[in-house]
């Protein structure tokens, strides 16, 4: 009954958008038209609902899916908990940390404060902070020019040395040859510390105050009372026990600061990102040490906004995402495979036999033994089972893997499933 209450509810504001929408032409819809619009909404969110199952089903998702079109919410509902050790169900006041959502809501901050006057764009940062003896301004900072290296690359130089963001920030080359597809949170968590500077004021003050300035219910950085928070988990093989969830470390929130720390709700984040009337945002990624993921997608030509906050690492909130916007376009879209093996026919098998090659220095080997198909990794030897005729999943993790055939109906690759629909590919190069 529930169910149905929020379709019929999905519908009528749908509908009610539509109307509003078309008041300008001279001719009605018509009752045929209406009710060819109503099923196909049914339809939508059927599929909707299903694909946000099957994820759920995977392990891959668990969280709050938030759809609006022309600024009305026309879909909001969770799959999971939020909590999978106390059994707590998620609700409107479950906040998600945000990864690098954060970012929109400290640029929203710096610039309000460079249209008081109180911080110049175009000023060098050391003018804010000595101690930093790097070149760039706050808007290269803003826009991530500044190429400084992350944390992870800074680490990895340094693994003896304690995190501090100045020292950090002084460390780092510059000479940073990802920075345009890796930016570094250390951009943003320099403008937390202007923030702080500049107020006088801790960061985590500073947005309480902004978060009321916005009207939000629960976008914060610190609090003590974590009850609405959802926890963030891990899916694997655990110690070789079989898949199962697990609670994740827990990021630090020092590192994570004004780039990656801030915690908020999917009406929250719709509610702030409707400031931006005539701007697209998309946004997606995961905490790799934290549980989270999240992808946020608002199309300003479309007035769509979809928004999927998830309490699992992985990063399928994209992958979620993209399908969403398939089904809402009446657009043809995949539904993962399920985890569970069918029969085959054995002769296929050994079409997949073969080495393919990861890189230049690193192959895997596929062979087909008593009708079935391993991997040889290293010295492991691991069976594949079927998900379909050319898709395999292992039991030990939650990795898939596609074969797919070139022109001449020859196998020549294979996808090393990132997420459940798209990966990394393989190339075949001998057998």
């Amino acid at each position: 009954m529930l169910q149905k209450i929020v379709y019929l509810i999905f519908v009528i504001v749908f509908l009610f958008s539509c109307k509003s929408n078309t008041e300008t032409k001279e001719i009605a819809s018509s009752p045929s038209e209406e009710t060819t619009n109503y099923d196909n909404q049914i339809a939508q969110i059927d599929k909707i609902d299903s694909l946000a199952n099957r994820y759920l089903d995977l392990g891959r998702f668990s969280g709050t899916l938030l759809i609006a079109q022309n600024d009305s919410i026309i879909f909001n509902k969770s799959y999971g908990l939020a909590d999978y050790v106390t059994i707590k169900e998620f609700t409107d006041s479950t906040a998600f940390k945000i990864g690098h959502l954060s970012e929109l809501f400290t640029e929203a901050i710096i610039r309000d404060m460079i249209n008081q006057n109180l911080i110049q764009s175009n000023e060098k940062i050391a003018t804010y902070i000595p101690q930093i003896k790097q070149n760039f301004t706050v808007e290269e900072l803003l826009n991530h020019k500044s190429n400084l290296q992350t944390i992870a690359q800074i680490q990895e130089v340094n693994p003896n040395k304690t995190y501090s963001l100045i020292d950090y920030v002084n460390l780092s080359n510059n000479e940073n040859d990802k920075a345009a597809e890796i930016q570094s949170e250390l951009d943003y968590n320099i403008l937390g510390l202007v923030i702080e500077k500049v107020t006088k004021k801790t960061f985590s003050e500073v947005l309480e105050q902004y978060a009321q300035k916005w009207n939000l219910e629960s976008t914060y950085f610190h609090k003590t009372d974590t009850t609405h928070l959802a926890i963030g988990y891990l899916f694997y093989n655990y110690r070789n026990q079989g898949l199962k969830i697990t609670p994740s470390p827990k990021y630090q929130d020092s590192m994570a600061f004004s780039s990656r720390g801030i915690k908020a709700t999917v009406k929250d984040i719709f509610k702030f990102v409707n400031n931006f009337e005539n701007q697209s945002l998309d946004k997606e990624g995961y905490l790799m040490n934290d549980g989270f993921s999240y992808s946020l997608k608002k199309d300003n030509d479309k007035k769509r906004t979809v928004l999927i906050l998830s309490n699992r690492k992985h990063p399928v909130a994209r992958e979620m995402s993209e399908s969403i916007e398939k089904i809402l376009n009446n657009e043809e879209y995949e539904l993962p495979l399920i985890r569970q093996e069918i029969a085959i026919n054995p002769d296929l098998l050994k079409e997949y036999e073969g080495v393919y090659a990861m890189n230049s220095t690193m192959n895997l080997t596929f062979v087909a033994e008593n009708d079935s198909l391993f991997v040889i990794m290293g010295e492991n030897k691991v069976e594949l089972k079927p998900q379909s005729e050319n898709q395999f999943f292992m039991n030990e993790s939650d990795a898939s893997i596609r074969f797919e055939r070139d022109e001449n109906n020859k196998v020549a690759k294979a996808i090393l499933l990132d997420g459940f629909l798209e990966g990394n590919t393989i190339l075949k190069v001998k057998g």
